[in-house]
């Protein structure tokens, strides 16, 4: 990837708390080595709770569900209730890693998310393997868009989010893009933007 003499290589990774622009440099290979690469979990947008007093909450319960189960002569239903409460043990550890990981890669100085404007909202799919697929198209579309002056567009990114300008190469970025669009894609996007502007001029009240 070819970049501004001022600027290092930019480069889009996926981890479990999104997709992260980290310069190509030894300082930022080195914060990638301590960060899980794989695709966005949903786990991350769970509500802001503490996993570990969620873990002790569901151990204690799962042990006194257990010791009443036996001593009541069902000791199926206490084994069923401690599988369930270990699963989400399972989930409370990795999200609390997943956390970490984000408030590790927000503290290091050198990396910052995409924007959502550039890549969108994550697909909500429990398919790994969808999930997965979903993850590469996105990172596909992010490495071609296109370089403004020169500058790769995920470099303006990074340097801009530097300075607290980053809505501004976001749409640097995207009039970059229509620039380049071909004349029947324009077209269409005018005409997608006069629907638009209709819709709103005319406030039509939603039903329910």
């Amino acid at each position: 990837m070819s970049a501004s003499p001022l600027a290092p290589a930019v480069a889009a990774y996926p981890t479990r708390c999104g997709i992260w622009l980290i310069p190509d440099t030894p300082d930022g290979r080195d914060l990638m080595a301590t960060v899980k690469v794989g695709p966005h979990t949903s786990w991350d947008d769970l509500p802001d709770f503490d996993p570990f007093l969620v873990q002790v909450i569901l151990g204690v319960l799962a042990a006194l569900t257990l010791w009443a189960a036996f001593a009541m002569g069902a000791p199926h239903f206490g084994l069923i209730a401690t599988l369930l409460a270990a699963g989400a043990i399972v989930v409370g550890v990795e999200t609390r890693r997943i956390r970490a990981e984000e408030r590790r890669l927000r503290a290091s100085g050198l990396a910052m998310p995409v924007p959502e404007q550039l890549w969108g909202r994550p697909m909500p799919t429990p398919d790994p393997a969808r999930s997965k697929r979903h993850e590469v198209r996105r990172l596909e579309e992010l490495q071609a868009l296109p370089a403004v002056e020169g500058v790769p567009a995920l470099t303006l990114v990074w340097l801009a989010a530097q300075e607290g300008a980053t809505q501004a190469a976001v749409d640097t970025i995207h009039a970059a893009a229509q620039e380049l669009a071909t004349r029947p894609q324009r077209e269409e996007m005018r005409r997608q933007e006069q629907a638009v502007r209709r819709i709103l001029d005319q406030r039509v009240p939603l039903t329910p």
